[in-house]
């Protein structure tokens, strides 16, 4: 993850299972611009919950300009399981 120190988008969509950022991630993306967090299962919940106001991640996250950050247990639904 060090070698990320230039990134500046970072779309996560559809990745089931993914609970929080790996350690001092968010710290070693100074250039970060966008974040895109679509979250498609109920344990990215948990991703979600730390990410928005008075999560663990919500003051390293202000330093980004354009966030999106959607927890959408019915986008999960109709996206991996359609004839449910």
């Amino acid at each position: 993850m060090d070698g990320l120190t230039s990134l500046r988008k970072l779309h996560l969509d559809g990745c089931p299972g993914i609970e929080k950022f790996p350690e001092g991630l968010l710290q070693r993306l100074p250039t970060l611009e966008y974040l895109h967090l679509y979250s498609c299962s109920v344990s990215n919940d948990q991703l979600v919950r730390r990410c928005k106001e008075g999560g663990e991640y919500f003051d390293l996250l202000s330093s980004i300009p354009d966030k999106s950050i959607i927890f959408s247990e019915r986008y999960y639904r109709k996206r991996f399981l359609p004839f449910c």
